[in-house]
């Protein structure tokens, strides 16, 4: 099952250090890093917290619209 980041991270209260790729990006609270990332193909690498901040590692989601999976599994209608 699949959850967009922005869902969760808008409940975060504390400031945020979101990692992508080769970036660093700092936030005041989630609300703020979720306005940021909606429907950016990205996925969660790590969660952690240093002195009180959250810090995020994103990585981008390889496998959007990958359906390929499909042709093997069973289909019950």
């Amino acid at each position: 099952m699949t959850y967009r980041v922005e869902q969760w991270v808008s409940k975060i209260k504390s400031p945020i250090i979101v990692e992508c790729e080769d970036s660093t990006f700092r936030y005041n609270s989630g609300i703020d890093f979720a306005t940021s990332i909606q429907d950016k193909p990205y996925i969660i690498e790590s969660i952690s917290a240093v002195n009180n901040i959250i810090v995020i590692k994103l990585m981008k989601n390889q496998k959007i619209n990958d359906t390929s999976w499909s042709e093997d599994a069973q289909s019950f209608f």
